[in-house]
């Protein structure tokens, strides 16, 4: 169910809100499960990678606190694993990888990733 949209112009403080929007009632108990059934969905690499960096930054924070110390342990790192953020285009194929079967498209199906470069010539 979608519970939230934020539209704004660049540098309105939206990565900002989106992150201290999701920590709201975090705490060290149930971050791993907030992660698993939260979605962040941007429009660049830019502003994922910015929600990506800021969210661990907060959430390391967060442990940290509970923890009464200055270092987060491989298993707070574990949190890491259960980000979903993406792109719009790289949630729409990862939604189109898992249900393929349903849209008629081949189990062996190649979905390219990359980016190409489109040749012109002369």
């Amino acid at each position: 169910m979608l519970k939230k949209i934020y539209h704004a112009s660049a540098g309105t403080g939206k990565t900002e809100t989106i992150v201290n929007d999701f920590l709201q009632g975090v705490d060290k108990n149930n971050i791993k499960n907030k992660l698993k059934t939260t979605v962040f969905i941007s429009f660049s690499n830019a502003a994922a990678d910015e929600i990506k960096q800021r969210l661990w930054k907060k959430l390391r924070e967060k442990l940290r606190e509970k923890k009464n110390n200055s270092e987060t342990s491989d298993d707070d790192e574990s949190v890491l694993l259960y980000m979903n953020v993406y792109t719009i285009h790289s949630f729409c194929l990862r939604v189109i990888k898992l249900l393929r079967h349903y849209l008629g498209l081949p189990v062996d199906i190649e979905f390219l990733t990359q980016t190409y470069k489109k040749e012109t010539t002369l």
